[in-house]
């Protein structure tokens, strides 16, 4: 992947989500966060609230139904590899499943990730669930958006001989997707998040 570009807001929620432990939900607010200040009072807040949380009754979704839903192909790309976890680590448990396609220059990593209802996933996508972004650069953009009703945050980036793009959606408050592009333009990565029809995943 040739996407150098660091987003400190992603990266700090999910220190926050590493640095505690319990299963509550945390509170989802209903709107973006005005400015970077307000969005990491959020992710503290959610962190707390995990960090006292009680164990959640939502069931994950197995990492072997997560795994059945990739394609053999995607995009005119060939899957060579796949593979599923469930694992589970200071209360928090999840499910997730990885597929890897390519064809000649181009290749695609998708990632499906599921917490269950511990909210844990909402955290770490908090960065950009609750910061508007839309940064654009000569050699590419930024930007959050809404795809089919969920929050998501892609990014694409445009080199001597080719583009890549990343596009990250959260599914119904707990299935993180996230599609990894070489070579690849966003509109052909939103066709592959569409393909997958990651909706339907959620009971």
């Amino acid at each position: 992947m040739h996407l150098p570009w660091k987003r400190s807001l992603l990266v700090s929620s999910c220190v926050l989500v590493m640095a505690c432990g319990g299963d509550k939900e945390p509170e989802i607010v209903d709107q973006p966060a005005e400015n970077v200040a307000d969005a990491m009072a959020q992710m503290t807040k959610a962190a707390e609230q995990m960090a006292a949380g009680a164990e959640s009754n939502v069931p994950l979704i197995p990492a072997q139904t997560l795994q059945d839903r990739f394609p053999k192909s995607i995009d005119g790309m060939e899957r060579y590899e796949s593979e599923r976890e469930e694992s589970g680590a200071m209360g928090m448990k999840m499910s997730i499943a990885t597929a890897r396609y390519r064809n000649e220059n181009r290749s695609l990593e998708i990632t499906l990730t599921d917490a269950g209802g511990t909210g844990m996933l909402a955290a770490m996508g908090a960065a950009w669930a609750m910061v508007d972004v839309d940064r654009t650069r000569e050699d590419g953009y930024e930007r959050t958006v809404t795809i089919d009703g969920n929050r998501g945050f892609e990014t694409e980036r445009r080199y001597e001989g080719g583009v890549d793009s990343e596009l990250q959606v959260m599914v119904g408050g707990r299935l993180l997707v996230r599609l990894d592009g070489t070579g690849i333009p966003m509109d052909a990565t939103k066709r592959a998040l569409k393909e997958l029809n990651v909706n339907s995943l959620i009971p």
